[in-house]
């Protein structure tokens, strides 16, 4: 546990000495200000202090802030050799993987925790349903995670930064929209019931309006989990 703190503390630590952090923060809160407060699909458009507006549109930018934040995560590493040194040194390939994933839940974390002024405002606007902003933040917690490990994954497998970001970016995409359209095409009923299963849409939505099901639950964890074991495989093969 130790080294994975020490990995977190690295990690953070070059993050937060980076620039590039605080423009796509800036980017990111001019949008979900603007979507949230003075766009038509906005709370006042809609005379309702509802948190929906201010998810949807996290959501949307998660898929890009996400493999922008973890695509240096191991494939900087491999392109400067530093993965090599740390391979070298008493490193579990478990702790290596859980320190950098770790690393991305905490940025998750940080991001939602600085939405909050946004709740505490709809709030003080009208009749907030409070389960529904919980469910809603636990729902992108949970994709958050799962993002962060497929844009770990392609980190992973990658040679340099961008070819990381494009890779995570269209593995998200698959999840989030592609098995979505297949299942609505496909004729065959078991085939569309797979494909439906596997959209991140199909999972998030019920938890942004509020409804909780082990599930969807089970689905945001098992993604995570199997895209975690693909990057330890990749880690593995290179270490041997």
């Amino acid at each position: 546990m130790r080294i994975v703190k020490i990995l977190i503390k690295k990690e953070l630590s070059n993050a937060l000495n980076s620039w590039t952090l605080y423009v796509g923060l800036m980017v990111f809160f001019c949008i979900c200000g603007f979507y949230c407060w003075m766009s038509d699909a906005g709370v006042f458009a809609h005379d309702l202090a509802s948190m929906t507006p201010c998810f949807n549109v996290i959501k949307w930018i998660f898929i890009f802030i996400l493999p922008a934040f973890a695509m240096r995560s191991i494939a900087e590493e491999k392109r400067y050799g530093t993965l090599e040194f740390l391979l070298t040194k008493p490193i579990r390939t478990n702790q290596l993987i859980a320190g950098k994933f770790l690393t991305l839940v905490a940025f998750v974390i940080i991001i939602l925790i600085l939405t909050l002024p946004y709740y505490f405002t709809m709030i003080y606007l009208g009749d907030t349903d409070s389960g529904q902003a919980l469910c809603g933040y636990m729902g992108l917690l949970l994709a958050g995670t799962a993002y962060g490990s497929i844009s770990l994954f392609s980190s992973s497998v990658s040679r340099n930064s961008i070819s990381a970001f494009l890779l995570g970016f269209i593995l998200i995409l698959i999840f989030q929209f592609f098995f979505g359209m297949i299942s609505e095409i496909t004729n065959n009923y078991i085939l569309s019931e797979i494909f439906l299963y596997l959209s991140i849409d199909e999972h998030l939505d019920p938890l942004l309006r509020g409804i909780v099901d082990s599930r969807d639950l089970i689905y945001f964890l098992s993604l995570s989990a199997i895209f975690l074991f693909l990057t330890r495989m990749s880690i593995v093969k290179m270490r041997y």
